[in-house]
Formats: C-alpha cells, sequence, structure tokens
C-alpha cells in the first residue's frame, strides 16, 4: 500500500543501506595546537562504533564531533576549548560499562551516549552526578527527570505522535490495524505496552509486535505473518538495517499495496532509500527536525557546508542532524555553566543545575530548546514526511507529540 490516507501517487522513493568506516569518525576531533594552550572541558562519548548498531552510531558521533569543532572554531567560549573524547560502547553492556568507568576515572563527569544500555544505568548517573546528552530516548530514562537530557520526545510519544496523524486522517469505516516491527532489544520492547494503550485508547488495532533480527538477512516468514494478519500499517522501531531489508523482501512478496510501511525518525535517511528504489515509494517517517534536503533554511545549509568542509561529503542520515543538534545543546550548557561558576569548575552537578533553566534556546532556526527539573525532553515537536520522488516531504504540521507517563 503506497499510502491509504495521502491521495498522491507517482512518487518515487530510494532507500541505500548506510556504510560509514569507523575511520571517518575521528578526522574532526582532536584540538589544534593552539587551542591545547587554552582551558579544556572534556565530553566522554560511548556509542556502539561496532557491532549491530554501528552503521547508525557512528553518525550520532559524528554529527556531535563536528558541531563541537565548529563550536571551537568560533570561539564559543573564548579561551576555552571543548573536548570531545571517544569511546566504543561496541552493543555490549560490559563494554559500554567498561568505557563509562573510565571516562569516570579520567574525571569526566559530562558525557554523551545513544547506548541502549543506559536502561538501568540511571542511579549509577544519579550516584556519580554525571550528566547524560543522549539521542536514546526511551520512555524508563525519562520519567522521572534525571541526570539524562535528549533532543525530542521518548519513542512511546513520537509514536503517538504518529498515530494521532494516522486516526485524523483514516477513512475506512473499521479501526487500523497495526504492528510494531524491531529488533529484540530495549530500543523496541520498549515501546510496546504503553504505545499500544495509547493508540487503542484512540480507536486503533494494535496486533502483537513483530521481531526481527537485529541484522536481518530475510524477513519472509515475519512479513507473510503480517500479510496473515492483515495489518495496514507496519512501524519499524529501529534503525536502516531493518528498514531496507523489510521493504525489498515486502517489495518481492508484493505486500507494497497492502501494507503502509511507517519508520520512526531513526529508520531511514535519504541516502538509504536510494538503495530500496521503488520499494520505498510511499515510505513514511517521523522527524522530529527538519532533513537536510531543506536546504532553503538556513541552519540545514550551515550543517551541509561543515560537512563539506570537514567530511568533504554531505551526510544526510538523519543521526548525523540530530546529534548535531544536541551537541550544540551541550555546548550551550557548558558555556553557560562556565558563565556562572568558572570553566575549572565546569562538572555534572553544575552543569546539570544549568541545564535545568535553559528555556527557548533556538539552534539555528531547526529546534528550540527548554529543559526543566522535571522535562527533559528539550524539544517536543514531531512531523510525518513522505517519501516522493525521492525526496522527503513533510505531509503534517510540526506539533508537540503527547505526553505519556509510564502507567498512563
Amino acid at each position: 500500500m503506497r499510502n491509504k490516507m495521502v491521495k498522491e501517487k507517482g512518487v518515487r522513493i530510494i532507500i541505500l543501506a548506510v556504510a560509514v568506516t569507523v575511520a571517518l569518525l575521528f578526522t574532526a576531533c582532536a584540538p589544534g595546537p593552539a587551542a591545547q594552550e587554552q582551558k579544556v572541558v572534556r565530553i566522554g562519548t560511548i556509542n556502539s562504533l561496532t557491532g549491530g548498531a554501528a552503521s547508525s552510531d557512528q553518525l550520532s558521533l559524528m554529527g556531535f564531533q563536528d558541531y563541537v569543532r565548529y563550536f571551537n572554531e568560533e570561539q564559543g567560549i573564548p579561551g576555552v576549548t571543548i573536548a570531545v573524547l571517544w569511546s566504543d560502547g561496541s552493543h555490549k553492556t560490559d563494554t559500554f560499562l567498561s568505557a563509562y568507568q573510565r571516562h569516570l576515572d579520567a574525571g569526566i563527569s559530562v558525557m554523551f551516549s545513544n547506548s541502549q544500555w543506559l536502561n538501568g544505568h540511571q542511579s549509577n548517573l544519579a550516584r556519580d552526578q554525571v550528566v547524560m546528552f543522549t539521542g536514546n530516548a526511551d520512555q524508563a530514562l525519562f520519567y522521572p527527570a534525571g541526570w539524562l537530557y535528549t533532543h525530542f520526545p521518548t519513542w512511546t510519544e513520537q509514536f503517538a505522535a504518529w498515530a494521532d496523524y494516522v486516526m485524523g486522517n483514516w477513512e475506512e469505516a473499521r479501526p487500523p490495524r497495526v504492528a510494531i516491527l524491531g529488533a529484540d532489544a530495549p530500543f523496541t520492547q520498549h515501546i510496546v505496552p504503553e504505545a499500544t494503550k495509547y493508540a487503542e485508547s484512540i480507536g486503533i488495532e494494535m496486533l502483537p509486535p513483530i521481531i526481527v533480527p537485529t541484522l536481518p538477512l530475510d524477513t519472509t516468514t515475519q512479513l507473510l505473518h503480517l500479510k496473515a494478519q492483515e495489518a495496514d500499517f507496519v512501524y519499524i522501531q529501529w534503525i536502516s538495517v531493518v528498514t531496507l531489508p523489510v521493504l525489498l523482501d515486502a517489495e518481492r512478496l508484493e505486500l507494497l499495496d497492502q501494507i503502509q510501511f511507517v519508520g520512526n525518525c531513526y529508520s531511514a535517511g535519504e541516502k538509504v532509500f536510494d538503495r530500496a528504489g521503488t520499494a520505498s515509494e510511499g515510505f513514511l517517517m517521523e522527524k522530529t527536525e527538519p532533513p537536510l534536503s531543506e536546504t532553503e533554511l538556513p541552519g540545514i545549509q550551515l550543517v551541509r557546508d561543515l560537512q563539506m568542509k570537514y567530511r568533504g561529503t554531505t551526510i544526510s542520515e538523519p543521526e548525523y542532524i540530530a546529534n548535531w543538534i544536541l551537541a550544540a545543546v551541550a555546548c550551550e550548557a557548558v558555556k553557560r555553566t562556565g558563565e556562572q561558576v568558572g570553566y575549572e569548575n565546569v562538572d555534572g552537578a553544575a552543569v546539570k543545575e544549568i541545564a535545568d533553566t535553559i528555556k527557548d534556546f533556538d539552534v539555528y532556526g531547526l529546534k528550540t530548546f527548554t529543559y526543566t527539573p522535571d522535562n527533559h525532553s528539550g524539544s517536543r515537536v514531531v512531523a510525518i514526511y513522505e517519501v516522493r520522488d525521492g525526496k522527503l516531504v513533510r505531509i503534517s504540521d510540526w506539533k508537540p507529540a503527547p505526553v505519556i507517563m509510564p502507567g498512563e
């Protein structure tokens, strides 16, 4: 099914698997000789640069690094350099905890990680007074608000924003049937209970979740099961390494006219669409920030210019831009903290106190951030995009996602 709700057809869409080498990551993080004479505030990062999530998390780190490099070049804090010290979490619990401890032993208490292994780690952050900026919006990490700060609503709340869009555009008499598809991991598992409850409360029929391998080679069995259940929508709660084979297999099984495929904000990027070709026609995607194709936005053009300067190419995947924006928030929090307590005294406890007061901080016209002691989402807006003629086209207004507290 190309799109049950939007009648425009004749769309051409593309999907390409993300292939980024670890070597590319580290071209933009070392300060030059002059910077070494300055005061330095260190941010430790723990990203899965190897393992099943590497193609996504490498991009996240690249975006974070590139913004910090730009911030330093522009003397965002005169006389002070922010240094990004990276570690590989390798998509494993023990490796993540080891990297965390190394940063902690080095006296670093401001960090960045998108790891799913942050789940269950909140008490350690509180004990160690470590502020963690993250692009992982697992609901359990943010209710109640603690020492983690992100740049968008939780995965459950993003799903709820899409569910509202579905019900606002559904034209059939019966309720739409929706299944969540993803890997056997917290990133997928944790949204199912609350997302199901919310969807059913607004009239959606939720089907049992569908689990595929982290790096699936063939999803025929799962797709045929969805066909038998007469799913109208399949919501992909994972990254592009799942989206690509699902779309290609759906095309081979001739399911694209029966099932509408949808992805979360990290599920695919414009380059990803190139690989799937016509299989991605009509693919819907949630976005929490504008795509790199919207070059009419000065902030997007700045990102593209910096990519060419630092990387020699443009990177359109959503993980890059999302975490470039998150780095801007992290740098702003460090800057404001240093102005208050002195840069030699910037630590997790001081950054947390300041971060909780950030209000209406505009990141180059791309997003506006507000944190409070009770809400660390930063920015809550979501829009729905559709791939048309090889481009992501916005088909809804930017709207705040519903607030969904655990247990509601």
